[in-house]
């Protein structure tokens, strides 16, 4: 839209009055002075002054950096990373719980690791691997880290014939169970049935035969009542230090009061032991003796060995 027009200037020339001085306008003046914005919306969209711009411009610059706008602009950025470090470590913690709540599950409670297969290894002829993995059949199902060794083992130690027992985990679901079992060495008759009774070299009764056991030596105690306990203990102390070639060739072996020792052979020899003492020299010299064909081993005193 155009702005309305101006009126004409005046001109003051001296000597002319004011219809004088119109006529003497021309129509290209008074075009030109149309064309002319007013110079009140000229000043209107005109920039503001440079001096203006530079003193608004001085004045930011000036603010911007003096010491409570510096400071306050540092205590922001130093808040806005402390925020989000505190953000980026709350989203690592949320991410390890979740992780390790994961694994912890997947281990203790998951049957990822449940134990599957008992295997069982036993040396000694009077341990069953049915019997041990009998006993440990509660335990299968259980995942590994919660599965507890020792209970494992105690459970497996309860047996009779169970002397040591070792139990390791073989991951991911097995476990290998190790079993040394206790050995006879020597029976003895029962005076009431007539049974005869399996004993290791500590006195544990392993179980019964009906008959006398081969490869076994036959006890006989003498002496009083009171002492044969001990005296049963010294025999079969000394039986289980013997060599398995040695002990395999007796049928019997027998004790007296005063705890002197005597031992009969298969082929019938006799074998004088004498006390419990010497037990591992006088094991070495009976081997040695039992190479030479005797009816008598004495190794009462094993320095001085006699064979008759």
């Amino acid at each position: 839209m155009k702005p309305p027009p101006r009126p004409r200037p005046r001109i003051h020339r001296p000597g002319l009055n004011e219809d004088d001085r119109q006529a003497l306008i021309t129509p290209e003046e008074e075009a030109e002075d149309r064309a002319k914005p007013e110079p009140r919306a000229e000043a209107e969209r005109s920039p503001a002054p440079i001096t203006q711009l530079a003193a608004r411009a001085k004045e930011t610059l000036r603010r911007d950096h003096s010491p409570v706008t510096s400071l306050n602009r540092v205590r922001d950025e130093r808040r806005r990373a402390v925020w989000h470090a505190r953000k980026r470590y709350a989203y690592w913690a949320a991410a390890a719980i979740v992780l390790i709540a994961a694994l912890v599950w997947g281990a203790f409670f998951s049957p990822l690791f449940a134990l599957t297969t008992i295997k069982v290894k036993t040396e000694g002829p009077e341990v069953s691997e049915s019997a041990v993995t009998a006993v440990l059949e509660p335990y299968r199902g259980t995942p590994l880290p919660r599965l507890s060794t020792g209970d494992m083992r105690a459970a497996v130690e309860a047996l009779t014939v169970v002397e040591t027992v070792q139990v390791a985990r073989s991951w991911p679901k097995e476990v290998i169970v190790t079993v040394n079992g206790r050995e006879a060495v020597a029976a003895q008759q029962l005076a009431d049935s007539g049974e005869f009774e399996l004993l290791d070299a500590h006195g544990v009764v392993l179980g019964k035969r009906g008959e006398a056991p081969e490869g076994i030596p036959v006890i006989s105690v003498g002496g009083e009542e009171h002492l044969r306990g001990a005296l049963i203990q010294d025999v079969l102390t000394t039986l289980g230090a013997l060599p398995d070639v040695v002990r395999s060739r007796l049928s019997s072996a027998a004790i007296d009061g005063d705890g002197l020792m005597s031992f009969t052979l298969d082929n019938s020899a006799r074998v004088i032991w004498g006390g419990s003492n010497d037990i591992e020299l006088k094991s070495r010299v009976l081997q040695v003796l039992l190479t030479q064909e005797a009816k008598v081993y004495d190794v009462s005193a094993p320095r001085t060995p006699v064979t008759k």
